[in-house]
């Protein structure tokens, strides 16, 4: 009876250790971040992983929030590496990019396609957005910038939203997106 006392007892010791090592490595690899310079607008992080894909990180780049749960303004970008990122809004992308790690990665960029406001299933090359800024309407992470493929529809946003303006890609220059940012 004593031989099967001991068999068990080592037999569970194996199976804790095991589901140790497990629990661990998922640790290990999930995503660490942190919250306290922003807010979500009512947005949680409950029921989603943070873990990495080896082909696609599909949590924003800047922030951290799951990309994918914001259709009308992720930005979804191609690295020369293969490798695809995401950014939950235009507001996280330019954020990024303001700063000196921000600038390097972004040099390695192939393709920025941004989701269409209208129509989030179609994508625009970053260079042809039309851009609404200032319209005091909020993205994922405060006020924002929404992408339009066509100029009236662009317009049509900014009438319902009573405020904003259209501005392109080109005039995206770093002191208008300090501003913006600002707000």
């Amino acid at each position: 009876m004593k031989k099967y006392i001991i068999i068990l007892f080592f037999t569970m010791l194996i199976a804790c250790q095991n589901n140790t090592k497990k629990e661990n490595k998922n640790d290990k690899n999930r995503k660490e971040h942190t919250h306290d310079e922003h807010t979500h607008e009512g947005n949680s992080h409950e029921g989603h992983d943070h873990s990495k894909s080896d082909k696609q990180n599909i949590d924003c780049r800047n922030c951290g929030m799951p990309s994918l749960e914001f259709p009308k303004s992720n930005i979804k970008v191609g690295k020369e590496n293969g490798k695809v990122v995401f950014f939950c809004s235009p507001r996280c992308y330019l954020e990024a990019g303001l700063t000196a790690e921000g600038k390097k990665e972004f040099a390695t960029f192939e393709k920025v396609e941004v989701a269409n406001y209208l129509y989030p299933e179609l994508r625009i090359p970053f260079a042809e957005v039309i851009w609404v800024i200032e319209s005091g309407q909020k993205g994922p992470m405060g006020e924002d910038l929404f992408a339009f493929t066509e100029k009236n529809n662009a317009q049509k946003f900014i009438q319902k939203s009573k405020k904003g303006r259209i501005i392109t890609s080109d005039a995206l220059e770093p002191e208008l997106v300090k501003q913006l940012l600002k707000k």
